[in-house]
């Protein structure tokens, strides 16, 4: 990924120079732990930037993320995640493209549901079929924890657009760079996630690139698809937790700490209100034509 001095995602873009929210931020990963990263803030658009060049080839081959499984855990955010898609208007029979999909464990869990028709495709971690997404259309196609990762997420998003049906519908999941405190750049580092997350749009400027694509209507939804109602399995609990345990990636794969948890009486707080202190540093835009 190349070095990042100038904003990307809006029309008027500031630069890394006449920016004036800029933070180094710790890498996300335990075994990097000694590693920063300059990220700075758009004057225009407010998004957020990471300015290093990275290769992201080696940092994606240490994923921790290549670790998850499709366990009850999974399985309970993902049934909310489909609840989502549900309420948009998914059907059994539609087609569906999962982009950037990781290791494909949201197709098993759909087709365990009954969702037959479902494609994954992810350049880093899924050997497809398709070696080009834009071989089919469908009516749904999915990018969740996808824009902020790519290097042109305007050009990510044409790809998309060539994916989709022509009455499909596109849903676009990422952190909210407005809802995102850089001062306080440890509560927020599951969605700063260095270095991985190389561009956060903000909502507006998200909002005005896909309707420079056409979108005519944009619903947004101001949370992450993980914030249930289930003790524990909220965005708040989850962030307030990774900070307990030095705010690394490694500790949403691994076993759940519970010294940490019993030590920390906020954190079984946030484990069973959490859900109504979502903040606003995630969104989900669910866009048509």
């Amino acid at each position: 990924m190349k070095e990042s001095l100038i904003c990307n995602l809006c029309s008027a873009p500031g630069t890394f120079e006449n920016s004036d929210d800029k933070q180094v931020v710790p890498c996300h990963l335990r075994s990097h732990r000694e590693q920063n990263f300059q990220l700075w803030r758009c004057k225009n658009c407010l998004s957020l930037h990471s300015k290093e060049s990275v290769d992201l080839d080696y940092f994606y081959s240490i994923y921790p993320f290549r670790k998850q499984r499709l366990d009850w855990a999974t399985k309970a955010v993902y049934g909310n995640r489909l609840k989502l898609l549900q309420n948009h208007g998914l059907k059994k029979h539609h087609s569906i493209l999962d982009f950037g999909s990781g290791q494909g464990l949201f197709e098993k869990f759909l087709k365990a549901k009954g969702y037959t028709n479902v494609v994954s495709f992810d350049p880093y971690l899924v050997k497809s079929e398709h070696t080009e997404p834009t071989d089919v259309q469908y009516d749904f196609v999915m990018a969740q924890d996808v824009l902020e990762h790519v290097d042109e997420p305007d050009e990510t998003i044409s790809l998309l657009v060539k994916c989709l049906k022509l009455d499909g519908k596109l849903v676009i999941g990422c952190p909210n760079a407005t809802g995102i405190d850089l001062s306080k750049f440890a509560k927020y580092a599951n969605e700063l996630h260095q270095p991985y997350h190389r561009h956060i749009p903000s909502k507006a400027a998200l909002e005005a690139l896909l309707r420079r694509h056409d979108f005519s209507k944009i619903d947004c939804h101001l949370r992450y698809y993980f914030d249930t109602l289930i003790p524990g399995f909220n965005t708040l609990f989850v962030n307030e937790y990774t900070l307990a345990c030095g705010a690394f990636a490694e500790v949403l794969v691994e076993p759940p700490n519970f010294q940490v948890f019993l030590s920390n009486p906020l954190l079984f707080y946030h484990a069973l209100t959490g859900y109504f202190s979502p903040g606003q540093a995630n969104m989900i835009l669910f866009c048509t034509k």
